[in-house]
């Protein structure tokens, strides 16, 4: 953890440096590849803190890291290319489909599948940390979630930069991402549909172990006509309320379109703090037998699905405010809205089997 601790102080100082000398040239080019410039000039500074006495105190400790700084320096090239694309890139000059010669788009070097991977990596690890309450689990975690959430918004910048200022999402572009976003939905339904089969499986033959019945004995289901039936009526509402945004897109009703995202919205966080609570007053936890775990498994994820297609529609909100949806060019509110009837399909399902079923048997 001393390693990783002088990784940061290290990492701070040079960004420090490197945006307070370049912030103006950062600004005006929009370069976010200074970041991962500055977190390379960090492990390259490791050779010469390596004469700290601390450091050499405990110098089997940073060995990785000063062999990790030489090898940066072999990669300077690549990242001096790296950024001379992506100033080219934002430099302003046209990229139309007619000076390409086609109309797809041939995307640049971008850092965020990188930074995304390890954003992802530490936050799987920081939670195995935390869950076996190992020392630094919880700094792990919470530095993860941040490179999380930050190459989300960074990421999501550039894409809509690129569909709204750029005009790369061509006819062309936007079939290949409809395909795209048709695979995704498909992924999940497959995602789910394991999830359901494991349910029916211990609940249409019901082993010895658990008592021979579903729910096991001492499990206390849930009321579905209390907090299950709120969510519910929740959930069929904001479906409501986007496909009328949807509609007032369409027709050019920008007030319509802006009123339907606030209530989906307002929706999708009550749904949330409404399965929280559920949460709370749960007789039963994710480890008291097969029902538990299901429970908390299809609830649990169908609930990030959630968060995530709020945060979704809270970004096309900011967008339609902003004018930058029109009445032919607005895929991005399609795809968010088609995931959001995803989600409430899904919890259809959820409602009628895991709380109304399991309650009858």
């Amino acid at each position: 953890m001393e390693c990783f601790y002088t990784l940061l102080i290290v990492t701070g100082f040079n960004l420090r440096s490197i945006i307070g000398n370049n912030l103006t040239k950062i600004e005006e080019n929009g370069v976010i590849i200074g970041h991962i410039w500055a977190i390379w000039n960090s492990v390259e500074s490791f050779p010469q803190v390596a004469t700290n006495r601390y450091v050499v105190n405990n110098k089997a400790k940073f060995i990785p890291l000063i062999l990790l700084g030489y090898c940066a320096n072999k990669f300077r090239s690549f990242g001096n290319a790296l950024v001379s694309v992506r100033l080219l890139n934002y430099s302003g000059k046209s990229d139309s489909s007619e000076e390409r010669g086609h109309p797809f788009h041939l995307v640049t070097l971008s850092p965020f599948p990188l930074t995304g991977a390890i954003g992802a990596l530490l936050t799987t690890l920081g939670l195995a940390m935390w869950f076996h309450g190992k020392e630094g689990g919880t700094k792990v975690l919470i530095f993860g979630i941040w490179s999380l959430i930050l190459t989300i918004i960074l990421w999501f910048r550039d894409i809509i930069r690129e569909g709204t200022y750029e005009g790369v999402h061509t006819l062309a572009v936007q079939a290949g991402l409809r395909y795209g976003m048709v695979l995704f939905i498909t992924t999940e339904v497959v995602f789910f549909f394991s999830f359901f089969w494991t349910y029916f499986s211990a609940a249409l033959a019901p082993t010895i172990e658990i008592g021979g019945t579903f729910p096991p004995v001492g499990i206390q289901v849930f009321n579905a006509s209390e907090v299950p039936f709120l969510n519910t009526s929740l959930l069929l509402l904001s479906g409501a309320s986007v496909t009328w945004a949807h509609h007032g897109l369409v027709a050019g009703y920008r007030k319509q379109a802006l009123n339907g995202l606030i209530i989906t919205v307002f929706l999708g966080i009550m749904f949330t703090l409404c399965q929280a609570l559920e949460y709370v007053e749960a007789c039963f936890t994710l480890s008291d037998g097969i029902y538990g775990s299901t429970f908390f498994l299809l609830t649990g994820f169908h609930g990030f699905h959630v968060l995530i297609g709020t945060i979704m529609l809270f970004v096309c909100l900011i967008r339609q405010w902003a004018f930058q949806f029109t009445r032919e060019h607005h895929i991005g509110f399609n795809f968010a809205a088609a995931y959001w009837h995803f989600v409430d399909v899904v919890w259809i399902g959820l409602y009628c089997f895991v709380y109304v079923w399991a309650g009858i048997l």
